[in-house]
């Protein structure tokens, strides 16, 4: 399978705990990403989970972040519900081997920010 332009094979990941990590890329704390779009509060945008290149044994995984409460956020194309409190959710279903996620936040005044993560399924 390729990860970001290598390929690795199943001796490339380690278990850690109930989690594969890729021994080329070890786990990192989950980007955040951010950007002024004017007046206003700024835009933000942090993925809570998954983290970035984790390895996963289900078809689906919750993809879960945060953002400013009036943004607009879609996963992979489609809108999701963004809280009060700027909390938002959204189930991806996995195809066998690296998964590419993107989590896009905009504001009405069209600033936005992406962030991309990607989730190895392994069955």
């Amino acid at each position: 399978m390729w990860l970001n332009g290598t390929m690795l094979g199943p001796s490339d990941f380690d278990r850690l705990g109930s989690k594969w990590v890729s021994k080329k890329n070890p786990s990192t704390p989950t980007a955040a990403a951010a950007l002024t779009p004017g007046e206003g509060e700024r835009l933000f945008i942090v993925i809570l989970e998954p983290e970035d290149e984790s390895v996963v044994s289900t078809e689906t995984v919750a993809v879960r972040g945060t953002t400013t409460a009036d943004a607009v956020v879609s996963v992979n194309g489609a809108v999701v519900e963004v809280d009060a409190q700027g909390s938002f959710e959204a189930i991806v279903t996995l195809e066998e081997g690296p998964n590419l996620i993107e989590v896009v936040a905009s504001d009405l005044t069209g600033a936005g920010e992406a962030i991309d993560i990607v989730v190895v399924y392994i069955p």
